[in-house]
């Protein structure tokens, strides 16, 4: 190659690539309405809490409404009538949670039918679970999440050196042991 050819990369930088995935994130940030542009900054700024604090709060919309519907299955004694093809799924799933041998079949076949139930009922829920936790995933990001990761790193950024962190093991009273 001549001293003169520009050589041509094939493979970018990872700086290269992120600062086009920024440029091409702040197009399109650009372009949204003006009330959603401080959730769409903070999503970019933390991607990864958004997405850790919107799987938990999927997950936590999932478990509570299933135990809670069990439950309000087994006070009541009654369970709404639905279709067999929604009920095959939780059936299947309650029948191997639930051992056979464990409770008398009568019992143990009532509560297979309260859970298949609780289980179709939360997955035909699924549209306004997932929309209430897109809603409020910003706010528990910034309130609980991102606050616990920073306080996270810091911690662990301050016992990794502890003399330019200002912490002074030395001054710890001496454990006790028996």
């Amino acid at each position: 190659m001549e001293p003169n050819e520009k050589a041509i990369r094939v493979n970018p930088t990872a700086q290269e690539v992120t600062e086009k995935s920024r440029q091409r994130l702040k197009r399109i940030l650009d372009k949204l309405p003006a009330s959603m542009r401080p959730h769409a900054e903070r999503l970019m700024n933390a991607p990864g809490s958004y997405v850790f604090t919107f799987l938990l709060i999927h997950e936590v919309t999932a478990v509570a409404p299933l135990f809670g519907l069990v439950w309000l299955f087994q006070v009541t004694d009654w369970i709404p009538p639905l279709p067999e093809g929604l009920m095959d799924a939780g059936k299947e799933f309650y029948s191997k949670a639930i051992p056979q041998d464990s409770l008398p079949s009568e019992s143990a076949t009532k509560l297979i039918l309260q859970g298949a139930t609780a289980f179709a009922i939360v997955k035909m829920i699924l549209p306004i679970r997932v929309a209430f936790s897109l809603l409020i995933t910003p706010w528990f990001a910034c309130r609980s999440v991102i606050p616990l990761v920073n306080r996270m790193q810091k911690t662990i950024q301050a016992l990794s050196k502890p003399k330019e962190s200002g912490i002074n093991f030395s001054r710890l009273p001496p454990r006790k042991f028996k």
